[in-house]
């Protein structure tokens, strides 16, 4: 395979640069100064033509095509050849990785690309043009994530999440994070993914998603695996300023999470969260336990509901804190871990700031202004306030079920959230240290 006209042969195959120019030419797109996309026959040794391949630029990648006869799909020859021919193909043309796709109800064309080694990575909707009906695209991304060249599984044991986490490593060295979880939360699995596809499509420094599907009884989600070091195990050698501008990362990048407008069929956010209010003091109420000045929370919450009013919806991370955030080899900050997505106000994904806020106040304060481009509306903080007080209270029967290390946890977190904000009597928390990095906030 030298040079423009390359052919690729097998036992059974010959694959070559297809006599279709009209192709060619409908399919090309520059890219990066390359305005050639390719088209291959695959053809029997003494034979007809049995197949297609195309390869054409998809924005910023490569997208790969394949499309087999009905009674050639599942021959284990051609399986092999295109198996063969795409990573040569792509070492030949400096192509680092390929998108695939084949039609949902072409279920020979899937195998085929799965065999070949590429991995689903997500699930579209789309009209057929020819007959106005939708049909389901499959996209793949070449890998090498196979489960029999597995080198090493890593047990994960971080986090509150009943998934089983692991790192796998393949013999080639590459690296993913594989989660496992329970079949009844493939739906929301689902929905988790297709969130991630479109936050990674936006560029954002987030996990990429690249499989999901059934393990046994389980559901199995592969995510690309981030080499670095957790946020929260860095404070401690940051100074207060690095810490600073690490939160004006955070804070933009969760401006654009924000980003995704949630579904428009949901109730209004005043009615859902009054609903979880209701829920959350009953489920307090019959706790065993009670935090000593809980009538505070109690006072405040009532006093200040009626600012749910209005309030946008968009996709929400569910979970954002330091915890669930990375520095990477290239030193920079990655959100991960977004098993706990949902949809809501967007101002409610602050009611995490208290984990934050204890390890950093510089770094909390760094995502505030950075997420309001350092002009923070003056509802924010009755509001931020009203979303704490609640989370407080929701806190401690859920330590229950985790023990009494985290139910002591919760409570000193608890008395932090009324040292903050003066019994509940002060909107603006006392962590948040006002105009103290004057140079961070210029520079971003």
């Amino acid at each position: 395979m030298k040079g423009d006209l390359m052919t690729f042969e097998s036992d059974h195959l010959i694959i070559k640069p297809s006599a279709d120019s009209r192709l060619k030419v409908h399919l090309s797109r520059p890219r990066q100064g390359l305005d050639q996309a390719w088209a291959y026959d695959i053809c029997l040794r003494e034979g007809p033509k049995i197949g297609q391949i195309l390869i054409s630029p998809c924005g910023d990648q490569w997208e790969f095509s394949c499309r087999i006869k009905r009674g050639h799909r599942h021959q284990a020859y051609v399986n092999q050849a295109v198996k063969d021919f795409l990573p040569t193909f792509m070492q030949e043309k400096a192509i680092s990785r390929l998108l695939g796709q084949a039609s949902c109800k072409n279920r020979g064309a899937q195998a085929l690309l799965a065999k070949a080694g590429f991995v689903r990575i997500h699930q579209d909707m789309g009209p057929c043009h020819k007959r106005g009906k939708e049909a389901r695209l499959c996209q793949y991304l070449m890998t090498h994530y196979r489960e029999d060249q597995i080198a090493r599984r890593l047990v994960i044991d971080k986090g509150w999440s009943n998934d089983r986490k692991y790192k796998v490593t393949m013999e080639d060295g590459r690296a993913y994070l594989l989660r496992l979880s329970p079949g009844g939360k493939r739906a929301q699995k689902a929905l988790e993914f297709e969130a991630m596809r479109q936050l990674s499509q936006l560029q954002l420094m987030t996990v990429r998603p690249l499989q999901l599907d059934s393990y046994g009884e389980e559901v199995a989600f592969l995510q690309e695996w981030i080499e670095g070091k957790d946020v929260q195990d860095r404070i401690p050698d940051l100074t207060d300023s690095q810490a600073y501008l690490y939160g004006r990362e955070a804070g933009q990048l969760l401006k654009l999470i924000h980003s995704l407008p949630a579904p428009g069929q949901l109730p209004p956010w005043d009615q859902r969260f009054n609903d979880k209010i209701d829920r959350k003091i009953k489920d307090y109420l019959a706790c065993s336990l009670r935090y000593e000045n809980d009538q505070a929370f109690f006072d405040f919450i009532q006093a200040n509901c009626h600012r749910l009013e209005g309030r946008p919806q968009t996709l929400q991370h569910g979970d954002f804190h330091m915890g669930n955030m990375m520095i990477d080899k290239e030193d920079r900050l990655r959100i991960i871990d977004f098993d706990r997505m949902d949809y809501g106000d967007p101002w409610e994904e602050f009611n995490r700031m208290v984990f934050t806020a204890q390890l950093s106040p510089a770094m909390a304060s760094g995502i505030v202004d950075a997420y309001f481009d350092d002009q923070i509306p003056p509802d924010f903080w009755p509001l931020l306030a009203l979303y704490m007080a609640v989370n407080s209270l929701s806190s401690l029967p859920w330590a229950l079920a985790f023990g009494q290390d985290d139910v002591n946890r919760m409570r000193q977190l608890a008395d932090r959230v009324l040292a903050w904000h003066q019994g509940m009597t002060q909107p603006l928390p006392s962590w948040y240290l006002k105009d103290v990095f004057p140079q961070g906030r210029k520079s971003s």
